[in-house]
This record gives C-alpha cells, sequence and structure tokens, in this order.
C-alpha cells in the first residue's frame, strides 16, 4: 500500500490495519499511476473536502470545523492530522505551549479550491439524499461559483495547472 502524502510504502505488519485504513486505499499499482487515484488517496474520504471547503470559508480552529461540519471530535483529528501530513493544513498553536492550535490551507490546500468549487457547483443539481444536511457549510459564495460550459472549466484547469 501506499500513502501518497508521505510517500512512504506500508509496513508488512500494520498491513491489515493499513486495509482497513480509509486513509490509505491503492494497492493496486495500476491505480497509483492515476494522478486521481492519488489525489483521491489524499482527500478521497468522506470528510476531507467539507473540510477544505470549511477552510476556504475561513473556518480556522478545531471547535469551527466541529460546529460547521457536525463531524465527531475523534475522526475530525484524524482527518486533521491527515490533511497536515499530506501537506494540505498547516498546524500553528495560537500561542506557544496552547493547547489550541490555527489550521490553514498551504499552497497545496489552496489549489484545491477549483476542484472544490466544481464540485460544489456539480452537487448543487443532485437530488438531496439524505434526512439531514451536514452542518452548515453549503454556502453559495462567489469562490464556489464556475461560470460557463465544460469547455470553459476545462480551460480553467488547463490555466490553473499549466497546461494551457
Amino acid at each position: 500500500m501506499i500513502a501518497w502524502c508521505s510517500g512512504q510504502l506500508a509496513k508488512p505488519s500494520r498491513a491489515r490495519a493499513v486495509e482497513r485504513d480509509p486513509l490509505v486505499r491503492n494497492a493496486d499499482p495500476v491505480l497509483s499511476l492515476s494522478p486521481i487515484a492519488r489525489a483521491l488517496d489524499v482527500v478521497g474520504d468522506r470528510w476531507s473536502l467539507l473540510i477544505i471547503q470549511s477552510a476556504l470559508n475561513g473556518v480556522c480552529r478545531f471547535s469551527g470545523f466541529q460546529t460547521t461540519l457536525g463531524i465527531a471530535k475523534n475522526i475530525l483529528a484524524e482527518r486533521l492530522r491527515h490533511l497536515v501530513e499530506c501537506g494540505v493544513l498547516s498546524k500553528t498553536p495560537v500561542l506557544p505551549g496552547s493547547r489550541y492550535s490555527d489550521y490553514a490551507l498551504t499552497e497545496k490546500g489552496r489549489n484545491l479550491r477549483l476542484a472544490v468549487a466544481i464540485l460544489h457547483q456539480w452537487g448543487e443539481h443532485l437530488p438531496d439524499q439524505s434526512s439531514r444536511s451536514v452542518g452548515h457549510t453549503v454556502p453559495s459564495a462567489d469562490i464556489f461559483r464556475v461560470e460557463g460550459s465544460c469547455n470553459a472549466a476545462e480551460r480553467m484547469v488547463e490555466s490553473f495547472v499549466g497546461n494551457g
């Protein structure tokens, strides 16, 4: 198994635990060649993109993420730790020696803005299948609006990644 954020192979003694870990997925070497599979290894679990979306909206504290998303503390701690290890978020103590920390998007995390915006826009057209909503994280803010057709979005992505 490959943990894409660290680039290290999982130890054989931990192989069984790693297989159950939803944050480390791609054992298939063919899938590991796919940029999408590598990206999903970092942000493809149930909560990571919602955490990133909240960070894009200015949330920076553990309690803020928990309140906004309605996520269990243990799961939030695990996801934040993973995103910090993968370089998507940085963690800085509020004051030296403080137990409270601020989380901020790194450049790698800010580069997910367009992907989050496109997923947000795509999700606006899907019917709500749940009986409850996920927190209050579904703003219709301009940062999540990508105007134009699919071709316009493709041009945006190409210019964003430097291919256009």
